[in-house]
C-alpha cells in the first residue's frame, strides 16, 4: 500500500519511500514494520480529508470552485 501511494501520490512521496525508507528497511531489525507504518502515515490523512469532504456534502461545490481557481490561475 505504500509503494502504490509513493508512486501514484507524488514524486516526493516516491523518493521518500524508495531512497529514504528502503535503505533503513534493509539495514534495521525491525524493517518489516516501517513500510506498514509508511502506509498508514501516508493514507490516512487522505482519507480523513475524503471523509470531510463527503460527510459535509461540499464535494460537487468544492470540485467547481477549484475548476474556476484553476482557470484563473
Amino acid at each position: 500500500m505504500g509503494a502504490t501511494f509513493s508512486i501514484s501520490f507524488c514524486p516526493t512521496m516516491f523518493s521518500l519511500f524508495f531512497f529514504g525508507l528502503m535503505p533503513l528497511v534493509l539495514n534495521s531489525s525491525y524493517g518489516a514494520f516501517l513500510p506498514p507504518i509508511f502506509a498508514i502515515g501516508t493514507s490516512v490523512p487522505l482519507i480523513v480529508f475524503l471523509m470531510i469532504i463527503y460527510v459535509l456534502g461540499i464535494d460537487g461545490a468544492l470540485m467547481r470552485k477549484n475548476k474556476k481557481i484553476g482557470q484563473f490561475i
